[in-house]
């Protein structure tokens, strides 16, 4: 995988206030190494750099706003076949930058709020906090690309349907209505 390097490394502390209202767009990468908790989640980065396009602005109702994208390549551990796989991580960011909570509990529904109570704030710490919002739960390697052995998985999925029909037949067992049953197709006919 050959590795491209944005020319523009975005500011590590800026103002998004300040930017807001001057209606910038950031667009560049911050470095890998920067986002920390996100580093922490998965088992290490397949790029140094994480992909950002940041605009600042005002919506209609003149809510001081970030929107944008970041991506980056990380390797994660497939919960099928627990080996490591590379995933391209990616998210849309739409931020409401604001004061208080109190404020953020005024926002309209498509925006999440950005609590700011400095002047300036970490370009990772947005970033790197949407990423990890953007993490699926649980990741796959594709059915083809999967490293399981295919006879464990049929086993796991024979010893299933066994557990299944046994718990079925346990629930038939168990019912103390059974009885009832019995007699009331005996009173039908």
């Amino acid at each position: 995988m050959s590795k491209q390097h944005l020319p523009n490394r975005i500011k590590p502390m800026i103002d998004p206030r300040k930017l807001a209202v001057q209606g910038v767009t950031l667009d560049g990468y911050i470095p890998s190494k920067s986002a920390e908790r996100l580093r922490d989640a998965v088992l290490g980065y397949e790029d140094d750099q994480i992909k950002v396009t940041l605009q600042f602005g005002r919506d209609l109702e003149k809510h001081l706003t970030i929107t944008g994208h970041a991506e980056t390549s990380v390797s994660v551990q497939c919960q099928r076949c627990l080996q490591p796989m590379p995933y391209l991580l990616a998210t849309n960011i739409s931020l409401a930058v604001v004061r208080t909570e109190d404020a953020a509990r005024e926002l309209p529904s498509y925006l999440e709020p950005l609590i700011v109570t400095e002047e300036k704030v970490s370009t990772s710490h947005i970033v790197e906090e949407e990423l990890l919002l953007a993490m699926p739960l649980v990741m796959y390697h594709p059915s083809a690309d999967c490293q399981m052995d295919y006879k464990i998985s049929q086993n796991i999925e024979d010893n299933e349907n066994i557990s299944a029909l046994k718990t079925e037949k346990e629930t038939e067992k168990d019912n103390p209505f059974s009885i009832l049953e019995q007699l009331k197709g005996k009173l039908s006919e």
